[in-house]
């Protein structure tokens, strides 16, 4: 993929087009501070970047639509995005024209008839980066995503700052969850690993803390397998001292020491004298007549 052009269109609908050689190295001169760094935002806002990061100046107070036509085997794809409205921080419309020439439109044909999702799929498909999706586990704060043409990123562009910064290689390296973005990607780009690596990764990553989880539960399990023998063994002991328990009884498995203890539970003791009740004497009256005050005649 090359640049072929970079067109920038004012409000009042002028165009100003900036043509790249296809065959070799283009360098771009100028003074300071006129707008030669700003060129690798345009580009990036034209590869699917919804979020605007087209600095505060001229450029950004004049120019209405940003394009870039891009330049594949046998075909030129232009991606024209406007800016964002105003107080916006980013934009997702877009407008694709594909063909085997392709000249910049004017300003009266810009339409916003796509997005952003699209201009990545067009372009991701166009370089041949296979079709790929990772699961991130749900324990995780990261998205689940693919590796796309956002994944080059990382590698077209170098800011001044990055060129002079000792420990920063990639672009946006720097950027939370980055690294790993570009560990779970390169391979796929580079076209060194399988189009389901990213998935295979993900689910040995994820098999991993599945395994450190189940060793702590085993740990927590065998701590209080030993506090239960313990508190266990202390209670046969105390059933045996009061007689509850014959002497000698002595589990060997934590099991067979509980299967005890609910025998124990069920215990009851045995009375030495039980009063008997009067129903069980049908005869009480005639048993204890002979005994009783006389009735009154």
């Amino acid at each position: 993929m090359n640049i072929r052009d970079i067109i920038i269109y004012s409000h009042s609908g002028k165009m100003r087009r900036i043509s790249f050689n296809l065959n070799g190295l283009n360098i771009v001169t100028g003074r300071s501070s006129t707008g030669k760094s700003t060129l690798s935002d345009i580009v990036e806002y034209c590869m699917g970047q919804s979020d605007f990061k087209i600095p505060e100046g001229p450029i950004r107070d004049n120019v209405a639509w940003y394009s870039v036509i891009y330049q594949f085997p046998g075909e030129q794809v232009l991606i024209a995005k406007p800016a964002p409205g105003p107080n916006a921080l980013s934009c997702s419309r877009a407008m694709i024209r594909r063909g085997g020439v392709i000249e910049p439109p004017s300003f009266s044909e810009l339409r916003q008839d796509s997005d952003d999702a699209t201009v990545v799929s067009v372009l991701s498909d166009l370089l041949g980066i296979p079709a790929n999706r990772t699961d991130v586990p749900q324990d995780q704060s990261r998205t689940s995503y693919a590796a796309t043409i956002k994944h080059t990123y990382f590698y077209l562009f170098q800011k001044q700052v990055l060129i002079a910064n000792k420990e920063q290689l990639f672009y946006r390296q720097n950027e939370q969850q980055m690294p790993q973005a570009i560990k779970d990607t390169l391979p796929i780009l580079l076209g060194v690993a399988p189009d389901n690596r990213l998935e295979i990764d993900s689910k040995l990553r994820a098999a991993r803390r599945e395994l450190k989880i189940a060793q702590k539960r085993l740990s927590e399990a065998r701590q209080f397998s030993e506090q239960l023998n313990i508190q266990a063994s202390g209670l046969l002991s105390e059933a045996q001292q009061v007689g509850i328990l014959a002497r000698g009884v002595s589990p060997e498995t934590t099991q067979e020491a509980l299967d005890t203890l609910s025998k124990v539970a069920k215990w009851k003791p045995t009375p030495i004298y039980r009063m008997r009740t009067r129903d069980e004497y049908p005869n009480w009256k005639t048993i204890l007549r002979p005994y009783g005050r006389k009735r009154p005649s």
